[in-house]
């Protein structure tokens, strides 16, 4: 399974530079949120951000189009599909023929044992990232937070685990 510590490593020292070079690119101004939308099923991760400016124009042009319309839930705020710089950059955990040979190879043919391991892999992966001094540059809000959403599930569920990683984060 490519899911191993080289693999990590060598990920992180690209997705450290990338944030490096996006954040020379966007000088002055504040996230509020980062992390990955990640798509389980491709094993690829999108590197993404977003200001309080960007998402207080999108809530607007929601409002004004889909009135009544509220975000009490913070589905849009969270969810990476309305952000700005959603997927600055593109990773692929693995190549696609591994990444199949992953999940037909998988001993009970469950598909959701294969899409866990590719989870838990992008969750320790974001942790490290969150140890870099590249994430240490992002000016952040008061209330910043990491994000990880799975593609295909409620943001409400990246919420949670955005907190969980923020947990961690604050420990190390």
């Amino acid at each position: 399974m490519p899911l191993n510590e080289a693999r990590k490593q060598e990920m992180l020292q690209q997705i450290a530079a990338d944030i490096e070079t996006f954040l020379k690119e966007h000088p002055g101004e504040t996230f509020y949120t980062f992390g990955f939308d990640f798509n389980a099923s491709e094993a690829e991760i999108l590197l993404s951000f977003n200001t309080e400016e960007a998402y207080a124009e999108r809530l607007k042009y929601y409002q004004d189009n889909y009135s009544p319309y509220d975000d009490d839930d913070q589905e849009m705020r969270y969810g990476t599909g309305d952000w700005k710089y959603q997927g600055t950059n593109i990773y692929y955990i693995c190549e696609e023929e591994e990444k199949d040979k992953i999940y037909d190879d998988d001993e009970d043919n469950d598909y959701e044992n294969a899409k866990k391991a590719f989870m838990d892999f992008a969750y320790g992966l974001l942790l490290a990232v969150c140890r870099t001094p590249a994430y240490q540059a992002i000016p952040k809000t008061k209330d910043f937070l990491v994000i990880l959403t799975e593609h295909d599930e409620d943001n409400l569920e990246g919420i949670e685990r955005g907190k969980r990683l923020m947990a961690e984060i604050a420990q190390s």
